[in-house]
């Protein structure tokens, strides 16, 4: 095995390949690597780069094409092999990558001329101005032409081409026959100087990823403490040209025609149009065309910032006059950040389906980009929302990079939210950001993603949000650590649910005053980030956290995170799971402080209001509600009649009772007393809801006004029975009378 062979090899040094080809290059695979036995080898080490940055492999339809007609070949018994992973890869492998999204099958109009090796070469030729493209074949000559492309004068401007072979053990490494050219390429720093860096650091193969990591990229720009002293005067700018009008890409010293096409968007800078080159043009308004911006721009130009989903100016544009005018970048798409994932209505409607898992994915596809941009000492300074576009969780764009601070350009705007305390209120383009000021705004970008559209500093009692970020008062709990004041609503919920290490801990120490990474050199940075998010996304895979409770891995959760110590009930009116000795009535505290009503006192007319929990609690007792206020109510109680007495004169008559009348009802034991003299129901103490039982029209909850009417009833009774006795007792009176004068006579 040749020496390549033995640095390619090497387990470290291909994830580091994979990772920086599946990140930042179209890879493409050739119908003979496809039925090399160790192919599947290759797609399973290729598998979790090409999940982790949403960059499948690219098989042409061409390819399928010649997949088909291998199986059907009939030939010597030695391709019989071939012709099995032939029909195996046709059957069964594709179909599952595709489904997979590890493999794209993709064929356009010009895919039908030639075989595959000439849709490789022509595609290749259209499509290097916009990326970096590695071809997977074991075909030498296919792969040297492909390597050819880079040294040929017509597609000289172009971005690098690679072709490799797979070995025996899945991994990608050099043909033996081209070491020569690789050579060649690894020296021609004027065309490939950034290749030719990552080319000698894999070669050497002495340092781990992670020690390469925590270098400073080739291509960084360099690191200023002062603002530049360059004058920021106007350009005297002749025409602004507009759509399908002529506009020249100035590249390596040369302008190339170019005519805008239609209107995409626009700004208060200036307007994005059409090419026919699949980028985008971004003119700038006559306002804003400066001496200064020009400058910017042209040292933007000088370094090699190629990240996928960084908009990053890839050529200068002038008139017809050779006047400045603005600049050329990759095409951007997708929803605002701001105007889709922070707004749940819009959020459902983008992204139907989304889980928690989503947000912290579409977090690590932000922070990577962050990552390489910081790894290059370029600060973002103005990271808002309204600059990230998402069309997936693993699909981002970041665009208006023309505003991010490089060396001694700072970057002239802001938004306050993500403005760290030590610079708030400062002009921004009087002084330049530091690391430790951008990893501020890079915790608030992550803590508005984890809590969708709610800014760190939001609490209860509101204030000003810059001056709270100003006094480190941050108001969401850890462990017992609480200022009370955390705002209402679903985030306190989702707060809750977020993993105690992996996020609470560190936003924590982050914004609140005094804590471990509050200070502007103690924050984290993008790549501790990155760390913190994987494991966060792992616990969600893996449905560790789903464990305990299923709704950590929604995005709204609706209750508190629950402990596996408590027993939880749902409450009868919100329909929540709560801690089962939080609840009264069936029903949590929340609810029953919540006002069901509020009425007017029928005595003293003061409103008063009724909660969920008097509600329940009447209802319980089988009583109507409350018709008076609490005072009135005690009042009422405390002045109560002797209805025994009140009885007693009512139902008093001019008819003299007759003999037995207190037999049947015995003096001083009454049935009208009996009942006047019932004890009361004991009602509710102070601590219950409010329960005299002064209801409706007499409060019908009033034991006395019951014994009132019970009274009436008995003493009506008894007036009734004591009439009939007189009456019979009269009766009998005229009989006798009638029969002793029947006996006189």
């Amino acid at each position: 095995m040749g020496n390549a062979d033995v640095f390619e090899g090497n387990r470290a040094e291909q994830e580091a390949l994979l990772d920086d080809y599946f990140q930042n290059w179209k890879v493409f695979i050739d119908t003979c690597s496809l039925v090399k036995p160790a192919a599947a080898k290759f797609f399973a080490y290729a598998r979790p780069y090409i999940e982790k940055y949403g960059n499948p492999v690219i098989i042409p339809l061409r390819v399928i094409d010649e997949l088909k007609k291998l199986e059907q070949k009939k030939s010597s018994p030695e391709d019989d092999e071939a012709r099995s992973l032939a029909k195996e890869w046709l059957e069964e492998r594709l179909p599952r990558l595709q489904r997979d999204n590890i493999i794209v099958i993709h064929g356009e109009d010009v895919d039908n001329l030639g075989h595959a090796d000439n849709v490789f070469i022509t595609q290749f030729t259209r499509h290097r101005m916009k990326h970096q493209i590695l071809l997977v074949t074991q075909d030498k000559n296919l792969a040297k032409d492909i390597m050819n492309l880079n040294s040929m004068n017509s597609v000289e401007r172009g971005k690098r081409v690679e072709a490799k072979r797979i070995d025996g053990g899945g991994n990608l490494c050099i043909h033996d026959d081209l070491r020569g050219l690789w050579q060649a390429e690894k020296v021609s720093s004027a065309i490939h100087g950034g290749d030719r860096q990552r080319w000698n650091k894999m070669k050497s193969g002495r340092k781990s990823p992670t020690e390469r990591k925590n270098e400073t990229a080739a291509d960084a720009f360099c690191i200023k403490t002062e603002v530049t002293t360059l004058p920021d005067r106007p350009l005297p700018i002749r025409h602004v040209p507009q759509e399908n009008e002529t506009v020249y890409r100035v590249q390596d010293g040369r302008a190339t025609p170019m005519r805008l096409g239609a209107k995409v968007g626009s700004g208060g800078e200036g307007v994005i149009y059409e090419t026919d080159e699949g980028y985008v043009a971004k003119i700038y308004q006559k306002g804003s065309l400066t001496s200064l911006r020009r400058e910017k721009i042209k040292r933007m130009l000088s370094r090699n910032i190629s990240c996928k989903g960084i908009c990053w100016p890839v050529a200068e544009l002038r008139n017809e006059q050779d006047e400045f005018v603005g600049y050329m970048m990759p095409k951007a798409q997708g929803k605002e950040l701001g105007r889709s994932v922070f707004i749940k209505q819009l959020m459902q409607q983008y992204f139907p389906g989304w889980k928690k898992i989503d947000l912290v994915q579409l977090c690590l596809t932000i922070l990577e980009k962050i990552h390489y941009l910081h790894h290059r000492n370029i600060i973002m300074g103005d990271i808002n929302p309204a600059n990230i576009l998402v069309v997936s969780p693993q699909e981002v764009y970041l665009v208006d990079t023309d505003s991010y601070q490089i060396e001694d350009f700072p970057c002239p705007v802001g938004t306050p939210v993500y403005t760290a305390p030590e610079i708030q209120g400062k002009p921004f383009r009087q002084f330049l950001r530091t690391m430790g000021n951008e990893n501020f705004a890079v915790a608030t970008l992550l803590f508005m993603i984890m809590l969708p559209g709610k800014t760190p500093y939001a609490q209860q009692d509101g204030g000003e949000i810059s001056e709270n970020i100003k006094n480190g008062n941050f108001s969401y709990p850890c462990g017992e650590n609480s200022n009370k004041k955390t705002p209402d609503g679903p985030w306190r919920f989702i707060w809750s649910h977020l993993p105690r290490k992996a996020m609470k801990d560190p936003l924590y120490q982050t914004f609140r005053k005094g804590e471990s990474h509050y200070s502007e050199k103690t924050r984290l940075g993008a790549g501790d980030w990155i760390q913190k998010l994987r494991e966060y996304h792992r616990l969600l895979k893996e449905g560790i956290l789903q464990q305990n409770d299923p709704a950590s891995g929604e995005i709204y959760p609706t209750s508190y995170k629950k402990n596996p110590n408590v027993t939880y009930v749902t409450c009868v009116l919100c329909g929540e799971e709560v801690d089962e000795e939080k609840t009264k009535d069936g029903a949590c505290g929340k609810c029953r402080s919540k006002v069901y009503k509020t009425v007017r006192c029928k005595d003293c007319g003061r409103a008063f209001d009724i909660t969920e929990g008097d509600r329940l609690w009447f209802q319980g007792q089988g009583w109507d509600l409350p018709v008076r206020c609490q005072d009135c109510r005690e009042a009422k109680r405390n002045a109560e009649p002797d209805f025994t007495k009140t009885r007693r004169t009512t139902m008093r008559v001019d008819v003299k009772p007759s003999k037995g009348v207190d037999d049947i009802f015995p003096k001083g034991a009454s049935r009208m007393s009996s009942m006047a003299q019932r004890p009361k129901k004991s009602s509710p103490t102070s601590a219950a809801p409010s329960t005299n039982k002064d209801t409706t029209d007499d409060d019908s909850g009033n034991l006395g006004c019951v014994g009132f009417l019970l009274g009436v009833a008995v003493g009506v009774l008894q007036l009734f029975l004591e009439c009939c006795i007189n009456l019979v007792g009269f009766l009998l009176g005229v009989a006798v009378v009638i029969a002793l004068i029947k006996w006189f006579l």
